[in-house]
């Protein structure tokens, strides 16, 4: 499974996906001080709104786009073709999501009070024609994307600690937060130019039309389920709800996001063997998601039992009532994970795009339906109990779709699974016993003690069980 190719794009889209988190992750405890907890929400909602319209703009190209781009390998005067009809398709579209977007900022009251932020925000759109990390992606060149993450990351933090010095600096934070992508973008047609003669006759575009609107119902549930419950927060609360909820679920999506980057690298080669249906797909499936796990529950205990320090870590003592949101939502944590793995390796691998579609549709219901019922009762807090539940019930419907196509579970059913929950239920326990010990110091010194204990004591406890692919990662070291 890990050969020297794999592990070279492992690292290096881990980077890319790490360095895109980062600007956040770095910033949000300086901001959340300077900001406070009104200019963080107002400064979050404008920001997700345009997100919104941005993912409309892109239609549904960052996913087929790497589909397409892929079946172009050794094919250059095609993959010209390819590329120059997406963004021109692209460029169409974020015009009139541009429009819509205007529409919306000026008719909603807590968006027309802070119009300027909309305003700032809606440079993304503009530009999302140029966001074109699906070419590099499918043409395997993730050292391109991390070094460009690197340079605009580096330059967007340096801007944020020089400008940002106040609480009446929401604006500058938000169009710093807005140059970051504007930047990369830019980088990005340029990069491209060096592989791509763009045409601009001869195109054809109805090809491409079906599955892009196809591609773009799955990513907009995708959206709905992911960003909208701040929306609904913001509009029926306040931007100190907002607030809060987003310090908790921006440290869960930051991990989450950067465990799946793996699905990424490894999609192509599952695509290419579930065709056969072969035993090498299956043992693939196996690696990847005990590969997956391995990460994601031991991470996912440390976050709910420490999540009054994390809380006070990444964001200070202002924001502690956002503790109860974070421990709900750390179960994202591995149940994103899971849907994320089930989604693209096995039914986008299987061709079974419009049951993924299906699935994040009953997650964006469920979404909708419990913010509605819990925000007025728990606030920031049943944003994150809606979350939770939006994304449990589209685990569970990836699930049943599998099981009705008749597709193996060996992949959760075998001894591997039952010996790593067996580990995590283990190092839960001793998690536990450390922080009850550890009562009396300070948050600070407390989450460090539990860190180091953490990294000391998962590793060994896996060793012990000696799962098998764990057993290969250290030979292949050794050699």
């Amino acid at each position: 499974m890990f050969d020297l190719k794999k592990v070279k794009n492992l690292i290096f889209n881990a980077l890319y996906y790490l360095l895109n988190m980062l600007f956040p992750l770095i910033t949000f405890p300086y901001i959340s001080r300077i900001l406070g907890v009104e200019g963080v929400g107002a400064a979050s909602l404008a920001l997700t709104t345009a997100t919104y319209f941005t993912t409309i703009a892109s239609l549904g190209i960052p996913i087929y786009g790497i589909r397409e781009v892929a079946r172009c390998l050794g094919k250059p005067e095609r993959l010209n073709y390819v590329v120059s009809e997406l963004m021109f398709i692209n460029a169409i579209s974020a015009f009139i999501s541009l429009l819509l977007y205007f529409i919306v900022i000026n008719s909603i009251n807590i968006m027309s009070d802070n119009i300027t932020l909309y305003y700032i925000a809606a440079i993304n759109i503009v530009l999302s024609f140029f966001q074109i990390d699906w070419l590099f992606q499918g043409l395997e060149k993730f050292k391109i994307l991390a070094i460009r993450s690197f340079i605009t990351k580096l330059l967007s933090i340096t801007l944020v600690f020089t400008l940002v010095l106040d609480s009446d600096d929401v604006e500058i934070y938000v169009l710093i937060s807005v140059i970051a992508l504007s930047i990369a973008n830019i980088i990005n047609i340029f990069s491209a130019k060096k592989i791509i003669n763009f045409k601009y006759k001869n195109l054809k575009f109805k090809k491409h039309l079906k599955p892009i609107v196809y591609f773009l119902s799955t990513r907009l549930m995708s959206t709905v389920y992911t960003l909208l419950d701040s929306v609904i927060l913001g509009i029926m609360t306040s931007n100190y709800f907002v607030g809060l909820y987003t310090t908790a679920i921006r440290l869960v999506r930051v991990i989450t996001t950067l465990i799946s980057s793996a699905t990424t690298v490894f999609f192509a080669e599952a695509s290419r063997l579930a065709e056969d249906k072969s035993i090498k797909y299956q043992a693939l499936l196996l690696d990847l998601f005990i590969f997956l796990l391995m990460l994601s529950l031991p991470i996912a205990i440390f976050t709910s039992i420490l999540s009054d320090e994390l809380i006070y870590m990444f964001a200070g003592k202002d924001f502690m009532s956002a503790s109860l949101a974070l421990k709900i939502t750390s179960g994202l944590i591995v149940i994103s994970t899971i849907t994320n793995f089930t989604g693209v390796q096995i039914l986008y691998s299987n061709k079974l795009e419009k049951k993924v579609a299906e699935s994040l549709g009953v997650g964006a219901f469920v979404c909708i339906v419990m913010n509605l019922s819990l925000i007025p009762i728990y606030q920031h807090n049943g944003a994150a109990i809606a979350a939770l539940s939006a994304e449990f019930s589209i685990m569970l419907y990836q699930f049943y779709v599998i099981y009705k196509a008749g597709i193996s579970f060996s992949f959760i059913i075998n001894l591997r699974f039952l010996k790593l929950s067996s580990a995590c239920a283990i190092y839960c326990i001793l998690v536990l016993v450390c922080y009850e010990l550890t009562e009396p110091l300070t948050l600070i010194v407390r989450f460090v003690i539990l860190t180091l204990f953490s990294l000391i004591i998962y590793p060994i406890i896996l060793f012990v069980f000696k799962d098998k692919l764990l057993v290969d990662i250290f030979s292949k070291i050794k050699l």
